[in-house]
C-alpha cells in the first residue's frame, strides 16, 4: 500500500513537473515571439501632360543695311492652342532677316522628349540662292531626336528667315516672292534615349 502511495505521489510530482515545464516553455515562447505589422498607404498623384510654346522674343539687331528686323515680321502663339506658333516676315532688302527666340515648355509633371522633327520648307532652287531658314536652339546647337525636357523645365529655340545679301545679279527678284513652311516638333513620354540638354 505505502509502496503504492509512493508510486502515486511520484507519478503526481511527475506529471506537475511536465505541467511546469510546458508552462515555462509557453511563457519563454511569448517572451520570444513578436508581431510585426506593415501597415502601407501609397498616393498617386494625377499625371498631366502639357507641352507647349511660350515667351516669343523677336530680335531688334540692326542688320548691314540699317533695317529693324523687329519691325519686318510678327510672331504669335495661337489662342486656341499653346502647341501652334506662326509668323510672318516682310524682307525688303538683301541683308534683311527677322529672328525670333521661344520656348518649348514641359508645364506638365512627366519628363518629354523629341521622337522626330517633320521640316516641310518649301524653297525652289531659285528660293535658295537668296533665302536662307534656320530653326536651331538659342546657342546656335542643332535640334535633335532625343533630346529630352524634364518637368517643368523649358528649352529656348530660334528660327531666323534670312535674304541674303551677296547675290548674283543674275539671281535678282524680278518680283515680289513668298514662301511657305511648317515644322513640326513630336514629343513623347522621356524614355532611356532621353538625353537632356544643358543649355
Amino acid at each position: 500500500m505505502k509502496n503504492n502511495k509512493k508510486f502515486q505521489n511520484k507519478r503526481h510530482r511527475e506529471i506537475f513537473f511536465v505541467l511546469l515545464l510546458i508552462f515555462c516553455i509557453s511563457v519563454g515562447f511569448s517572451y520570444l515571439s513578436a508581431q510585426l505589422d506593415i501597415i502601407g498607404n501609397a498616393t498617386m498623384k494625377k499625371p498631366t501632360w502639357d507641352v507647349h510654346f511660350d515667351k516669343i522674343v523677336e530680335s531688334t539687331a540692326i542688320t548691314d543695311y540699317g533695317s529693324v528686323v523687329a519691325d519686318l515680321g510678327v510672331a504669335t502663339i495661337s489662342e486656341d492652342s499653346a502647341t501652334q506658333l506662326s509668323f510672318e516676315a516682310n524682307l525688303n532688302y538683301p541683308g534683311d532677316y527677322y529672328e525670333f527666340t521661344f520656348e518649348v515648355t514641359n508645364g506638365g509633371n512627366i519628363d518629354a522628349m523629341l521622337q522626330e522633327q517633320i521640316e516641310n520648307i518649301n524653297l525652289t532652287p531659285d528660293q535658295e540662292k537668296y533665302l536662307t531658314y534656320e530653326i536651331t536652339y538659342e546657342d546656335g546647337s542643332l535640334i535633335e531626336e532625343n533630346d529630352g525636357i524634364r518637368a517643368g523645365e523649358s528649352l529656348s529655340l530660334k528660327i531666323r528667315v534670312t535674304y541674303e545679301k551677296d547675290i548674283d545679279v543674275s539671281d535678282l527678284l524680278d518680283s515680289d516672292t513668298e514662301f511657305n513652311a511648317t515644322y513640326t516638333l513630336n514629343y513623347v513620354q522621356a524614355t532611356d534615349d532621353v538625353v537632356y540638354k544643358d543649355i
